[in-house]
C-alpha cells in the first residue's frame, strides 16, 4: 500500500496577483459565459480528464461583482505576487525543514473542470525536500507551491454551471508528500503535524473548505488514485481503509470476471417490455434501453465499499448522461416488477443485464459508458480522480489528468529569494507545534489527550483565554467542545462565556443552554440567562434550599445515612441546576446531612 498526501489551505492575504481582497460575496453583477474546448497539446496529445469534461458539453458562467478587478476576469495580465503570501509559504517550508529555491518561476497548470475564467491556474515552488516527522517514521515533503484558488463553484442548471469569482485568485499553500505513508492512522498524524504548522503561522483562513486534503492511495496490483477534497481530518483513516478495500474487491472482481469468461453483448431496445411499469423513472423515459451481459450475475449487486456495489460504478460512469441505472442483481426493486425482469431476462436470453430509462440518444451515450467502465472492470483497476462521500466511502469524478500539464507563466517574471529575506523570516518563526504542546503539558498541566484536543483547536486562543480569565482549562475545552458540536466555528464568540464563567455569572450546568441559543443566533448573554432562569445564586441561599429539602427527606437520611446523598441531589439539582455548581451542592448537602446524623 502507498499512500500521499496533497494539502491546500487558504492564505488569509489579497489576492495572489491583484490587491482584490478574498472575502465571499453575495449579489453579484456582471456574468461571463464560456465553454471548455479541447486541444491538442504540443505532443500531439489529447489529455484524457479534460476530454472527458469536454463530452458533458457544459457551459461555463462566471459572476463577477462590481469589486472584481480585470485580472481575474482574464481581461488583464496578473500583476506582481503578493509579498505577504510568498512570505507565508517561505515560514511553512522553513517549519518543515525544506530547502528554499533561490527564484520563484510561476507555471500555468491547465484546468480542466471549467473553475479557473483563464482555463489555468498559476503555480510555482517554493520550497523542496521538506520532511514531517510522525511516530511511525518520517514522511518526505518533495514540494511546497503557491498557486491560485479555483473559482467558487454556486450551482448547476441544465448545461450550464455557474461560478463565483470571489476566491478566485486566493494565494493558496500546497504541501505534497511522497507516497511513503504506511497506515491510515499515519496518513491523519502527517496531516495533523502539518495542519498545526499552518495554523501557527496565523495567516491560513478559518472556516469550511478553507483547508483541503487530497489523498493519492494505490496498493499492489492496483492503480493510483486521488480522492479529492476530503474535509475532516478524523475521516482521513476510513477514507483510505474504504479505498484499500475497493481495490481489493475490483482486482476479485477481475478475477471472477476472468474465471467465468464473463462478456459484454449488445444493447437491446426493451421500452415495449415495460407498457404497464410502475417504475416512474421509466414510465417518463422516452425510450428504455438494456446492454446485456454475460455471466455477470452476483457481480454487479457485489459491494466494493461501504454502502457501494460494482454497479454503483457503472452508474457513475452513466451520470454524465443520466441520473442512473438500474441491474440486474437489484431487481425486482424501484417499481420494477418480477414479471418484468422475468420478461427482460428472456428476451436478451440473459440473466444479467444493465437497463437505462431516457431519451434514445442520452440512453445510448449512458450505456457507452457502462461498456466502458466493465471493459475497465476486466483489466482491473483504473486511475481516477475520485470524490469524498460523508461515509467514508468514494465515488467517481473523472480520470486522472495527464502530465503534459504545465508550461510557463510568461506574464510573471521570476521572484527573487534573498538571503536577508530568509534570515528576516528565520527571525519571525513561531513555535514549532510539537514544542508547543509539551509546554501547554507543563505549564497548564495538561494530560496528553487534553493537549492535543487544545493544539487541534487553537493553542493560542487558550493562551489568550487562560491569561485573561480565571478559568480550568478543562472549562476552556468543555465549553469549545460543546460549541464545536454545535455546528459553530467563530471559538472568538466564546469569549465572554468565559467573561461570565470567570466572574461566577455563569455556572457550569448553565453552559450548554446559553451556547445552544448561541448557536441559534442569540447572542445577548444577559437574556439567555434571565430567560431561562440561570442567573447564579449565593452560596447562603443555596445553602437555605438544601437545608429545607433536607428536612423534607429526614426519614430518608435516618434510613439511607450517607447514602441519602446521591437520592437527595437529585432533588436538590432540580431547583438549583444552572444556578449553582453541582460540585458546590454537593458539599452543602453533605455537611446538612452529617448535621442531622
Amino acid at each position: 500500500m502507498k499512500i500521499g498526501l496533497e494539502i491546500h489551505a487558504q492564505l488569509n492575504t489579497k489576492k495572489l496577483f491583484c490587491d482584490c481582497d478574498t472575502d465571499l460575496l453575495d449579489n453579484p453583477t456582471k456574468t461571463i459565459e464560456r465553454k471548455l474546448h479541447v486541444t491538442v497539446s504540443e505532443l500531439e496529445e489529447v489529455d484524457r480528464a479534460a476530454f472527458e469534461e469536454s463530452l458533458k458539453g457544459k457551459k461555463h458562467v462566471y459572476e463577477a461583482f462590481d469589486t472584481s478587478c480585470l485580472v481575474y476576469l482574464d481581461e488583464e495580465p496578473p500583476h506582481e505576487p503578493n509579498e505577504e503570501a510568498i512570505e507565508t509559504v517561505l515560514k511553512v517550508s522553513l517549519l518543515l525543514n525544506a530547502d528554499i529555491v533561490d527564484q520563484i518561476h510561476f507555471m500555468r497548470k491547465i484546468v480542466i473542470d471549467g473553475s479557473n475564467v483563464s482555463g489555468f491556474q498559476r503555480t510555482a515552488i517554493v520550497g523542496l525536500n521538506g520532511v514531517v516527522e510522525t511516530d511511525y517514521g518520517n514522511v518526505e515533503i518533495p514540494t511546497i507551491c503557491i498557486e491560485e484558488d479555483a473559482a467558487r463553484k454556486d450551482r448547476e442548471e441544465k448545461d450550464r454551471i455557474f461560478w463565483k469569482i470571489d476566491r478566485l485568485g486566493t494565494p493558496l499553500i500546497e504541501i505534497a508528500t511522497s507516497p511513503s505513508i504506511k497506515t491510515p492512522e499515519q496518513g491523519r498524524e502527517v496531516a495533523l503535524f502539518i495542519g498545526n504548522i499552518l495554523k501557527a503561522t496565523k495567516k491560513i483562513k478559518r472556516g469550511i473548505g478553507t483547508i483541503r486534503q487530497d489523498l493519492n492511495i494505490s496498493i499492489d496490483g492496483g492503480a493510483r488514485i486521488e480522492i479529492k477534497g476530503v474535509q475532516e481530518l478524523n475521516m482521513i483513516p476510513t477514507y483510505i481503509k474504504e479505498e484499500v478495500k475497493r481495490q481489493e474487491n475490483l482486482l476479485k472482481i477481475k478475477e471472477e470476471l476472468e474465471k467465468r469468461k464473463a462478456g459484454i453483448g449488445e444493447i437491446y431496445d426493451i421500452t415495449d417490455l415495460f407498457k404497464d411499469t410502475k417504475c416512474k423513472i421509466i414510465k417518463k423515459a422516452e425510450k428504455v434501453l438494456a446492454l446485456k451481459l454475460k455471466n455477470f450475475s452476483g457481480i454487479l449487486g457485489m459491494e466494493i465499499q461501504k454502502d457501494r456495489r460494482f454497479g454503483s460504478e457503472l452508474a457513475d460512469y452513466a451520470r454524465k448522461y443520466v441520473p442512473g441505472i438500474f441491474h440486474s442483481d437489484e431487481l425486482p426493486g424501484y417499481g420494477i416488477s418480477e414479471e418484468e425482469k422475468n420478461r427482460v431476462t428472456e428476451k436478451l436470453e440473459s440473466d444479467s443485464f444493465v437497463i437505462v430509462a431516457s431519451s434514445k440518444e442520452k440512453a445510448e451515450k449512458a450505456l457507452k459508458e457502462v461498456i466502458k467502465r466493465i471493459k475497465i472492470a476486466f483489466q482491473g483497476v483504473p486511475e481516477e480522480t475520485r470524490k469524498p462521500l460523508e461515509n467514508g466511502a468514494t465515488a467517481y469524478a473523472r480520470p486522472l489528468p495527464g502530465e503534459a500539464r504545465m508550461y510557463p507563466e510568461t506574464d510573471v517574471p521570476p521572484y527573487n529569494i534573498s538571503e536577508e529575506l530568509i534570515e528576516k523570516i528565520k527571525r519571525e518563526l513561531p513555535e514549532l507545534p510539537r514544542d508547543k504542546k509539551i509546554r501547554l503539558m507543563k505549564q497548564y498541566n495538561l494530560n496528553e489527550e487534553n493537549a492535543t484536543k487544545i493544539m487541534a483547536y487553537d493553542p493560542d486562543f487558550f493562551e489568550e483565554i487562560m491569561r485573561e480569565y480565571s478559568i480550568k482549562p478543562t472549562i476552556f475545552l468543555k465549553v469549545v467542545e460543546i460549541y464545536r458540536s454545535l455546528g459553530c466555528e467563530n471559538l472568538e464568540d466564546l469569549k465572554i462565556v468565559f467573561d461570565y464563567i470567570s466572574k461566577n455569572r455563569l455556572v457550569k450546568e448553565g453552559i450548554e443552554k446559553v451556547l445552544e441559543e448561541f448557536s441559534k443566533g442569540n447572542m445577548d448573554i444577559e437574556r439567555i440567562i434571565e430567560n431561562h432562569g440561570l442567573k447564579p445564586i449565593t452560596e447562603s441561599d443555596a445553602e437555605e434550599v438544601i437545608q429545607r429539602i433536607v428536612i423534607q427527606n429526614r426519614d430518608v437520611i435516618e434510613k439511607k445515612g450517607e447514602r441519602a446523598v446521591s437520592v437527595l441531589m437529585g432533588e436538590c439539582m432540580k431547583v438549583l441546576r444552572g444556578k449553582v455548581d453541582g460540585k458546590i451542592v454537593n458539599e452543602i448537602l453533605r455537611r446538612e446531612i452529617e448535621k442531622i446524623k
